[in-house]
């Protein structure tokens, strides 16, 4: 990671990027859109991707990913869960109306 907190990323979200191991672990494959971004960038991209399939479980989907993002590292979940939160809401469901906004996080269960 640099002094700013930018750290090369896969800059891409696509599902058919990762695969998993037999092991159990998901690894990330495709480097070809890599740019310096911030930490956690990829895990957003993938958060987003997640949720457009499943819309009802962004809750438990948006908590996991945060968890097992840091399970390698020296940062706490609770440094992204939020920011998924919100990211997820605001590109997954974007609209303009406040009511509209309020109802989709009824509908997948998210607080921000």
């Amino acid at each position: 990671m640099t002094s700013k907190g930018m750290v090369l990323s896969k800059n891409d979200g696509s599902l058919s990027n990762f695969i998993l191991s037999e092991n159990g672990k998901i690894y990330g494959v495709d480097f070809e859109k890599a740019k310096f971004k911030p930490v956690g960038w990829d895990l957003m991209l993938t958060a987003r991707a997640l949720v457009r399939l499943f819309p009802a479980a962004a809750e438990p989907v948006t908590e996991a990913l945060a968890r097992g993002f840091c399970d390698t590292g020296p940062r706490q979940p609770e440094e992204f869960i939020t920011l998924l939160r919100i990211f997820v809401i605001a590109t997954v469901f974007p609209t303009s109306d406040p009511n509209d906004r309020s109802r989709l996080t009824a509908h997948t269960g998210l607080h921000v």
